[in-house]
């Protein structure tokens, strides 16, 4: 004997039996002329009951099922029961009977929803055992999982089917049509580029940390000043010791050649003024050199770098490929290929010249051929359609004749740089791709995380 026939017969503590089928039952199992009760719910007497909502459902489904399988089946379905309770039997062993009454009973009291066919049902079986109290042993046949709790929990035995008894599936043809063709829209989708958009790694979100860095102190600047001063002191001109004696020749010819070490210094003092002219403009580029170092350690500190990725999953290559990023406002894009350098620091002075000094580098200008260190050598670099356009945001347009399929490409690799530590915050970019040969652009957002440290 069959498991569930023995598990059903252990439900019951009698026999014979009132027995509603829920609509799925009648479409989904053999024909109730087909089952051998005796054999399925134990020894009659038996009869089955079908309530209003059954007929119901199964007219619904003749008009409106989602297959011509079900349609067919609900059809032939509810000419045989019509038949049946005309006749009021099933077979010459099974009466069959109609409830035509619809439930009375408070919905709400026993937690039923009228909007719910299930509950109707179950509705209709309380109320029949209401109209009928003599009658004890009222079971209800459900493959539905919520009507088997519903029912039980309201006190309604509930019998369990075996598979066997289960219909053949006859596929619908025009399911099998159907299903051929979503297999071959599926296919033709694969057959075509299929474009991610991320950060290395394949990864949607970017989180960077950004850092404040202190303040350049004062004290620090004056220190290094300072030092410099005493470095590169600043030079008085030198003063002839010429003789008292105006009128003798030979002792003028003598204190001049004294004083050869003043004469080579220039007797006008003119390289002194320089000198002292370059010390001071040194001094204050210095100064400006400080600062402008710091600022530039100050926009590292609160900048980072990324690089975003472009792939293809697709089966096919993506062409003539265009590609669009737009970035908000409240910091400064840039193309960090050409990397950010620090301030040129300030030349030393020269020292004084003496005459011989200043002769001689003019004799060797005169002679020497032109420097040729300026000249730039020939560019050989491929032409390309990056860029970064600034409006009050920031928009990034590049193109890619073809990216094959399984492969992917890179665009340059760029950096954030925030206005202030202050205003920094996290921000996504949105992006469109268009492909020639994809009938819809692509678009999303990347997502950039910024912690502050």
């Amino acid at each position: 004997m069959p498991f569930e026939i023995v598990e059903n017969l252990l439900k019951c503590s009698y026999f014979g039996m009132k027995i509603f089928f829920d609509t799925m039952v009648y479409l989904h199992y053999l024909g109730l002329d087909q089952i051998d009760f005796e054999d399925v719910f134990g020894p009659g007497p038996h009869s089955v009951v079908v309530p209003r909502i059954t007929l119901r459902e199964l007219d619904k489904h003749k008009n409106t099922g989602n297959s011509k399988r079900i349609k067919t089946r609900a059809k032939k379905v509810l000419r045989r029961v019509e038949d049946w309770l005309e006749s009021g039997n099933v077979s010459a062993v099974l009466p069959i009977e109609f409830f035509a009454k619809s439930p009375s009973i408070d919905f709400e009291k026993f937690g039923l929803n009228p909007s719910w066919n299930d509950d109707v049902l179950i509705a209709s079986i309380l109320q029949y055992k209401i109209d009928n109290p003599s009658v004890e042993n009222v079971v209800l046949v459900t493959l539905d999982s919520g009507a088997h709790m519903t029912a039980k929990y309201l006190g309604v035995r509930v019998f369990d089917l075996s598979d066997e008894l289960l219909l053949p599936v006859d596929e619908d043809p025009i399911e099998q049509e159907n299903i051929k063709l979503r297999k071959r829209i599926s296919a033709l989708e694969d057959m075509r580029p299929k474009i991610k958009v991320s950060f290395p790694g394949g990864k949607q979100h970017c989180k960077v940390n950004i850092f404040q860095k202190p303040e350049l102190e004062a004290a620090e600047v004056e220190s290094k000043i300072a030092r410099l001063k005493e470095t590169f002191p600043k030079r008085e001109a030198p003063k002839l010791n010429l003789s008292k004696d105006e009128d003798d020749p030979v002792l003028k010819i003598q204190s001049l050649i004294k004083n050869s070490d003043l004469m080579s210094m220039g007797l006008n003092g003119r390289e002194i003024e320089r000198y002292n002219s370059e010390v001071e403009s040194y001094i204050t580029n210095y100064r400006k050199y400080m600062k402008g170092c710091w600022e530039l350690d100050a926009a590292i500190a609160r900048s980072f770098d990324f690089e975003i990725e472009i792939r293809n999953d697709g089966t096919q290559p993506a062409e003539d490929v265009d590609v669009h990023f737009h970035f908000p406002d409240g910091f400064r894009l840039v193309d960090d290929s050409k990397p950010m350098h620090y301030p040129a620091e300030p030349k030393e002075p020269v020292a004084p010249r003496s005459v011989s000094d200043l002769m001689e580098a003019n004799a060797r200008s005169s002679w020497m051929l032109p420097a040729l260190g300026n000249v730039a050598p020939p560019s050989f670099e491929m032409p390309t359609s990056f860029s970064i356009e600034k409006t009050n945001s920031y928009d990034v347009n590049d193109h890619f004749v073809r990216i094959k399929h399984g492969d992917s490409v890179l665009l340059p690799r760029m950096r954030i740089i925030f206005e202030s530590f202050e205003k920094a915050s996290s921000f996504c970019c949105q992006y469109t791709i268009r492909p020639a040969n994809l009938p819809e652009a692509i678009t999303g957002e990347l997502n950039f995380v910024v912690s502050k440290q």
